[in-house]
Parts: C-alpha cells; sequence; structure tokens
C-alpha cells in the first residue's frame, strides 16, 4: 500500500484477512498486530499521531563467511560439498574481498562485485540474475 502524504509516497506493508479460517480454530497465531486498515484507493483519512523522529541510517553490517553460509543454505543454493567452492569462486573472481578483523572473515563487496549485481538488477529482465531464487532454480535444473 503507498499512501501519499502531500507529493511524498509513503509505503506500508501487512495483511488483509480475507476469511479468518484456521485462526478461528488455531488461536496462537495472532496476525492482528500484522493487518492493514481497510482504505480504498482515493480515501482519505485523518492519522492518530503524527511524529517526526531524529535519527540516521546506518549501513547493513557486511557478512561472514558463515551468514554468507547460512544464507546459501536457507535458499538452497548449492550443498554441504560446493558450497566453500562457490565462496572461493566470488573471492577469487574479485566479487568480494576477503577482510579479517580479529578472527572474523569478512566479505567485503569490491566495486566490481557491486557494479556486476547493479547491471543484472538493471537489465530489467523479471528475475534479476543476482535473485537468489534464480539461482536456486537453476541449481535444479543443473542436478
Amino acid at each position: 500500500m503507498i499512501m501519499y502524504c502531500t507529493s511524498l509516497p509513503n509505503y506500508f506493508t501487512g495483511l488483509i484477512i480475507l476469511e479468518r479460517n484456521y485462526l478461528d480454530v488455531y488461536p496462537y497465531d495472532k496476525w492482528s498486530d500484522k493487518e492493514l486498515p481497510d482504505f480504498e484507493e482515493g480515501a482519505t483519512f485523518v492519522p492518530s499521531v503524527c511524529e517526526l523522529r531524529d535519527g540516521t541510517t546506518s549501513k547493513p553490517s557486511l557478512l561472514t563467511e558463515a551468514d554468507l553460509v547460512g544464507i546459501m543454505d536457507k535458499n538452497g543454493i548449492g550443498t554441504d560439498a560446493t558450497i566453500a567452492q562457490h565462496i572461493d569462486t566470488i573471492i577469487n573472481r574479485e566479487y568480494v574481498i576477503p577482510r579479517m578483523e580479529g578472527s572474523i572473515k569478512y566479505l567485503v563487496p569490491s566495486t566490481f562485485g557491486i557494479a556486476l549485481v547493479n547491471g543484472y538488477n538493471d537489465i530489467g529482465f523479471d528475475r534479476s540474475l543476482s535473485n537468489p531464487q534464480l539461482r536456486r532454480e537453476v541449481g535444479w535444473m543443473a542436478r
């Protein structure tokens, strides 16, 4: 859902529950905190609270090899036998640069790696070649 306040878009995500079905018989799953109000296109409303908070954004933390292994496993990319090879490949191709901080190895995206992902995303395919779901599907087709 997009709400415009003056000319600035504000994006909202949540659920609109059409039928409660299993929620009626399984009371332990609470979705009420995720529900969106029932708005119609073009409707106006008066917010109950309007706040402007002071703060700054921060960049996401760098991935460690262990983080990347977990993400690959969660997305079905590679097998236990090939995940280490995939990580070696992205390091050897200089998509990421390993950086040690103490005993932890972080994988820092290189300028080349960032440009490659941005290029894949800008091509305009329905699904980017950098998308983990597409990579998973390609892996399944190769088996």
